[in-house]
């Protein structure tokens, strides 16, 4: 086990655990401190934010490395999974990667909801909910396909010791020798949707932001919310683009252009971040979150600050050293410390 091993498993574990903590608190204010008038919206913000939790779990679950070589592409599994064997470990894999693009498709989504609602009423939440459903259901044919187009393990491990000439009797992998047409189909799922969705996104973007600038009828309150929310999907679709990175990584190492034992973890340099980053995003820019985030670690904080004072207070008492005087001085309030009474005043 290299350097590189261990810096790209624990960074995939970091970044994870910081991506399923975020998540977690994302869904929880969509649960239960979602204002009434972002209702129907928020199922869009819960949808997204499941797909980025169960993706961080599925990382976690998988420590994946994946290693290409002519048609043939392996998988090698360093997490928990392993336990379960490697044909567990092909489905947690697929599973992740379609949490992964479902993401992608439910932000173009969300700011066609955007767009939407600028001159309608709010859909209801079960409208919201199924064309969700029916979002997803391209994605959940390429899981289908992809779990069920790897090769027999050992045939597999026996294919790299022949083309890579690694050890593998202990390895828990997967993969597939040939380009079958499962693969060929997740390859391509997987390639274009990021680069044709983000362009709509942007144009979606522009007729929103030039129908919210000429309506005069909507408040204040109302454009900037609407900006809000936009801002958040703007940056949220910017991120996609390291999937074409990864992409790119991939073809680099397989023209032999120049290779690296780092670039068999571009899975957890480009991939990894996106569902970790984006509920940083919705809980920063989307207001009523930003705003009950804020006020709870404030509160927080002040309750601290409030304790340290009285217990800085109430050391000199526990350790028997205030003269009598002090004593009955400071319990009628007549003597108290002057950076104590500016603190309260």
């Amino acid at each position: 086990m290299t350097w590189v091993w261990w810096t790209s498993n624990s960074v995939n574990v970091i970044a994870n655990a910081i991506g399923i903590v975020a998540n977690s608190i994302l869904i929880y204010m969509v649960l239960r401190r979602t204002p009434r008038h972002l209702i129907s919206y928020s199922v869009l913000i819960f949808n997204i934010s499941l797909c980025d939790l169960l993706a961080c779990i599925g990382a976690i679950f998988m420590l994946l490395r994946a290693v290409a070589y002519g048609s043939s592409s392996y998988s090698f599994y360093y997490g928990p999974c392993r336990l379960f064997g490697s044909e567990i470990c092909l489905i947690a894999q697929g599973f992740t990667i379609t949490c992964h693009y479902h993401g992608i498709h439910s932000l173009l989504v969300s700011v066609a909801y955007r767009y939407y609602v600028l001159g309608r009423i709010p859909p209801r939440i079960y409208k919201v909910a199924a064309t969700i459903i029916l979002v997803y259901l391209p994605s959940f044919f390429v899981f289908i396909i992809y779990a069920s187009s790897g090769d027999e393990e050992e045939q597999v491990k026996a294919d790299i010791v022949k083309n890579l000439g690694y050890d593998v009797s202990s390895e828990c992998v997967s993969g597939c020798l040939e380009k079958k047409w499962g693969m060929t189909l997740t390859s391509y799922y997987m390639m274009l949707p990021p680069l044709p969705i983000y362009i709509a996104i942007l144009v979606l973007r522009r007729l929103i932001m030039s129908k919210i600038n000429i309506q005069t009828t909507m408040s204040e309150r109302t454009r900037q919310l609407h900006k809000q929310l936009l801002r958040a999907l703007a940056i949220q679709a910017c991120l996609p683009v390291l999937y074409l990175g990864g992409i790119v990584v991939n073809m680099v190492r397989l023209l032999n252009i120049y290779d690296h034992p780092i670039m068999e973890y571009s899975f957890v340099y480009l991939f990894v971040p996106i569902p970790a980053i984006n509920p940083l995003v919705s809980l920063y820019l989307v207001g009523p979150y930003r705003v009950w985030m804020r006020d709870k670690f404030l509160k927080w904080k002040q309750s601290t600050a409030k304790e340290t004072v009285v217990t800085t207070a109430t050391a000199p008492l526990q350790r028997g050293i205030v003269a009598p005087m002090q004593l009955q001085s400071l319990h009628s309030g007549s003597v108290f410390p002057s950076y104590i009474s500016n603190r309260y005043n």
